[in-house]
């Protein structure tokens, strides 16, 4: 069971008339949900333009938010955030805290869409995650989401600290 509330969809890099065309592949004829937001592509706070600050405003306008998603993290972080640094770690840690403890502030859900690096892991999906694993050290949850180019089935991963860790079966119905 899950409470009704309000959200924000950020999409940092699909403009509008990409946003509609998925709307309609998820909701065919039924009408967008009153109570979420969308930002299309220029429209987003950047973090180092004050997004964090900005999100924090909007779930404060919106007390009944349920879920912010940032998609995708890189946009939101915008520059080269980490990226040389001596301390890219500590870099990448500072992003995931801030919006970990903005999602505690509010007591919401906030998903940023990240991807995996181009090189596979061996041992633990955790470690393709692209940049450093400070990305991974502040996030409560992580889910990874996994399927070959063109196939209609994938795996979604989960691990967190309050979650059981899964590993669930996914397949894609156009017909649904």
């Amino acid at each position: 069971p899950v409470e009704d509330g309000d959200g924000l969809y950020i999409a940092y890099h699909d403009h509008a008339p990409r946003l509609q065309g998925r709307v309609k592949v998820l909701l065919g004829d039924d009408v967008w949900p009153e109570r979420m937001e969308v930002a299309p592509s220029g429209c987003g706070p950047r973090r180092d333009d004050g997004g964090v600050e900005a999100i924090d405003a909007w779930l404060g306008v919106h007390p009944s938010a349920r879920m912010v998603v940032l998609d995708t993290l890189q946009r939101f972080r915008g520059g080269n955030a980490g990226e040389g640094d001596k301390n890219a770690y500590a870099a990448d840690y500072q992003v995931s805290a801030d919006l970990q403890e903005l999602a505690m502030k509010h007591g919401v859900v906030i998903v940023a869409v990240h991807h995996y690096r181009k090189s596979l892991s061996e041992t633990d999906w955790v470690d393709q995650i692209s940049g450093t694993n400070g990305i991974a050290g502040a996030a409560d949850t992580l889910l990874g989401f996994e399927r070959q180019r063109g196939e209609q089935v994938a795996v979604l991963r989960i691990t967190g600290r309050d979650v059981d860790e899964a590993e669930l079966a996914l397949a894609f119905d156009a017909e649904k």
